[in-house]
């Protein structure tokens, strides 16, 4: 596809990215997505190019648009062991969260690390980028998932197979305001609303991720991040 094509009167926008994302296109049946045994997707994905705003200009919160760019500082080195990174990760975001939120419970999952599909990785469940836009959880899916996550608060390990779950996938429009972080540092955590049990209307914030060296031309580190959810109780 020519991205530069699509790309043609976006660039010269002050404080404003280029990306790739992935939307849901036209189907006669539901949508299936495999984080690592891809070769089962069943799902038509349409790319666009679109506008995406950098969170260090224009700011964001969780009360307003329901993420925000945070600092807490990671420091693992070259580690790629998942145990030995919730091990010091999870009591981090833990304490993080309580006091970011005041909220009395936080129960975390297992960290998920990911690696820019362009980038060698180690064998792990759910390490490519989850590229088309989504949301994570339906209501099914969080209370399921976050009876899980009570259940399993404190025991250390993983299945070795992918679990399913609903979510929500979404169709392109032309209004979607996207935003990024830029340099992004070690120091820095991106914190998002996954899902609220008091609003069904809000199904989580969407989220991809999206190829900014395709639409913008330029060269880019591949990325690689650690992935964390957690639950946040005030009852």
């Amino acid at each position: 596809m020519n991205f530069a094509a699509q790309a043609n009167g976006l660039r010269a926008i002050p404080g404003v990215a280029l990306g790739v994302f992935n939307y849901l296109g036209p189907m006669d049946e539901a949508p299936l997505f495999c984080g690592d045994q891809q070769e089962n997707n069943r799902i038509n994905l349409e790319p666009h190019v679109m506008p995406v705003h950098d969170m260090r200009q224009s700011g964001t919160s969780l009360d307003a648009e329901g993420f925000m760019l945070g600092n807490l500082r990671l420091d693992i080195g070259q580690e790629d062991n998942v145990e030995v990174i919730a091990s010091i990760y999870r009591p981090m975001i833990e304490d993080y969260l309580r006091e970011l939120l005041g909220a009395p419970k936080i129960a975390t999952r297992m960290p998920m690390l990911r690696w820019s599909a362009r980038t060698p990785r180690p064998e792990r469940i759910n390490s490519f980028p989850a590229n088309y836009v989504h949301a994570d959880f339906s209501r099914q899916s969080f209370h399921q998932m976050a009876a899980v996550s009570v259940l399993a608060h404190n025991i250390v390990g993983r299945g070795d197979s992918e679990q399913k779950f609903l979510n929500y996938t979404f169709r392109h429009n032309a209004a979607h305001c996207w935003s990024y972080v830029s340099d992004m540092t070690a120091d820095e955590v991106l914190v998002f609303i996954g899902f609220d049990s008091k609003d069904d209307t809000i199904p989580g914030i969407p989220h991809s991720a999206f190829d900014y060296a395709a639409a913008s031309g330029r060269d880019t580190y591949p990325r690689m991040s650690c992935e964390l959810r957690a639950f946040v109780y005030w009852g």
